[in-house]
């Protein structure tokens, strides 16, 4: 007798002909772990259901959360503006709880003029009402805190967004940047001073420097130094040593150790040893950093304290890899001081902690001011064992044309197992145009084991203009693992016509989609490149933006370029301020006769 086949899509059968199915109130932790298991094989929603469901109630939360947005999105626009205040609250960095005054007074600047005028006077407590009640087994989108209820109280004092609608924010309101109001909100009641520094730091990043201001200000009046340590050096980058140099004071007395190290090692550069210990030693004392205990034996030895300061180098030193790499730091200074043999000294005792890098850091610092002293440090670290010297002597040497010492201590470098050696002097023939020298040190670094000589091998023929050869070596670093690659090919089929086969591999990525965009762009299709740009740039990839003003730049739509730049600093996008800078410093000056 044989077994009757198994109907596998039983349950489906059963849910089209409108049969119940039960399903479990939760999962049981054995439940969830089997699930998250098969991570691989399990639905994407699924395993988001199993980390972030409270208590196991994962079939619930597929249910709510996107009733939850429902509810969102067919919301009252004073409810909408709520829930738009607590999204952007959470996702700048605001911690769990949202206290109500913020959200009430922050909710009012997502709001039209018309809206504040036509809504009733209780609107903030019929919202929250609105969006605390359960959605298909689940809490509402915003609801109060847990927290011990206090009969005096007509209104919860805190507010908590759910797991889903937060996700949903991260995801799609990343191009948002808050109004004044949200940041006025924060001012007056964010609900610590960690969450006005994290808000500071967002405002920041938006180009919202009063409301950044005002932020570090209060945090600071609270006893938190951190968010004027940040804005310190956000000034000082921009050339406004002055203007941050209060910042730095007032965020080192509030013991912000960053802003202490900042300080002291102004003070040491300026010659005022007095204040430069002072500001090392409370750094050292609030928070044991390594380049606070560096900068102050720094100090100590100018003074001529050579005992004391020794000391206290041994004693970061021996604070093993970071305390090394903390004085190498000190001997680039000294270099720079013109210190150059105490600059060599810490040096090797840096790299006789186990710093490998120390010797490379010093020789760098002179490599393009003093190259001879740089080849005299390399010299001396190979005396002293430092197999990195033969190497970084092959580059050097080839970078002045001195091509028979490079390929002297080229060979050096590879009987020593550096066979990178091969690689860099490769990459440095072919900056120079020796295009067949370069693609011999390459196949051999190569067949020696450096897997990535092959992509400049690539790029090598590529330059030359031959592109079957470099696809085809692409090709090959795809075949052995590396992905790396794809970007590259990518653009070989476009530059080659190939844009069907293009569009396909670049559909894997976002990085892939930026590939084919510029590559498009390359060929005169700019306007083409932009339409690739902008759907990936709406699905929440705004770092697009930069590249998408790039490419407007290019073209010479300076307006274009600026929107793009404007709509990445509203969302945090690194860079994207002092791009927006350049960009108006250049029509600034094609503007002046």
């Amino acid at each position: 007798m044989t077994t009757a086949p198994r109907d596998e899509r039983a349950q489906t059968k059963s849910l089209l002909a409108r049969c119940p199915i039960r399903v479990p109130e939760t999962l049981s932790e054995d439940e969830l772990t089997i699930l998250t298991a098969g991570s691989e094989v399990t639905d994407e929603r699924m395993l988001q259901a199993a980390r972030l469901a409270e208590s196991g109630h994962v079939i619930q939360y597929l249910a709510g959360g996107p009733a939850q947005l429902e509810r969102y999105e067919t919301g009252s626009p004073t409810a909408r503006a709520v829930l738009q205040a607590a999204m952007d609250a959470r996702r700048l960095g605001h911690s769990l709880d949202l206290p109500h005054a913020f959200l009430k007074n922050a909710a009012a600047e997502y709001l039209t003029s018309l809206q504040r005028d036509l809504a009733r006077p209780d609107w903030f407590t019929r919202a929250v009402e609105y969006l605390s009640a359960p959605c298909r087994g689940v809490r509402g989108p915003l609801t109060p805190a847990p927290g011990p209820s206090l009969p005096d109280l007509p209104e919860p004092s805190h507010y908590r967004l759910s797991d889903f609608v937060e996700l949903h924010a991260r995801r799609h309101r990343e191009l948002n940047c808050p109004g004044e109001g949200f940041w006025s909100a924060a001012v007056q009641h964010a609900a610590s001073a960690g969450d006005k520094v994290t808000l500071s730091r967002a405002a920041l990043a938006r180009g919202m420097t009063t409301d950044a201001e005002a932020l570090a200000m209060v945090a600071a009046e609270e006893g938190e130094g951190a968010a004027l340590s940040t804005l310190a050096l956000w000034l000082e980058d921009r050339g406004k040593g002055e203007d941050a140099l209060s910042y730095f004071e007032l965020a080192a007395e509030l013991g912000d150790a960053e802003a202490q190290v900042h300080l002291a090692w102004r003070y040491e550069r300026a010659q005022l040893l007095d204040e430069a210990e002072r500001w090392y030693r409370k750094a050292v004392e609030s928070s044991g950093r390594f380049d606070a205990a560096a900068g102050l034996a720094s100090v100590l030895s100018q003074r001529g304290e050579d005992t004391a300061a020794e000391r206290l180098y041994e004693a970061v030193l021996d604070r093993g890899f970071f305390g090394a790499r903390a004085v190498e730091y000190q001997a680039r200074w000294l270099a720079d001081c013109d210190q150059h043999e105490r600059a060599l000294h810490l040096a090797t005792r840096s790299f006789e902690a186990g710093n490998s890098e120390a010797f490379t850091g010093l020789a760098w610092a002179y490599m393009y001011t003093d190259t001879p002293r740089a080849i005299e440090v390399f010299l001396h670290a190979m005396e002293a064992g430092d197999t990195n010297a033969p190497r970084e002597l092959a580059w050097v040497y080839e970078e002045e044309g001195d091509t028979a010492r490079a390929e002297h201590f080229c060979e050096i470098a590879v009987s020593m197992g550096e066979t990178n050696a091969l690689r860099g002097l490769g990459m440095i023939r072919r900056s120079k145009g020796g295009y067949r020298s370069a693609a011999g040190l390459l196949w051999r670094a190569y067949n020696l084991g450096v897997g990535h000589a092959l992509p400049e091998l690539a790029r090598l023929r590529e330059e030359q203009g031959d592109l079957k050869r470099a696809e085809r070596l692409y090709r090959r670093i795809l075949q052995e693992g590396d992905p790396s690659a794809e970007a590259d090919l990518v653009r070989i089929l476009e530059t080659t016509g190939r844009t069907r086969q293009a569009e396909e591999l670049a559909a894997r990525s976002v990085t892939l989609i930026e590939a084919l965009a510029r590559a498009r762009a390359a060929r005169g299709e700019s306007k083409a490149a932009e339409q690739l740009l902008i759907p990936a740039i709406r699905q929440g990839d705004p770092h697009l933006l930069l590249t998408l003003a790039a490419l407007r730049r290019q073209r010479g739509d300076t307006a274009g370029a600026e929107r793009a730049l404007r709509q990445a600093q509203d969302a945090g996008v690194r860079f994207a301020a002092e791009r927006l800078a350049e960009l108006e410093a250049e029509a600034a000056r094609q503007e002046a006769p």
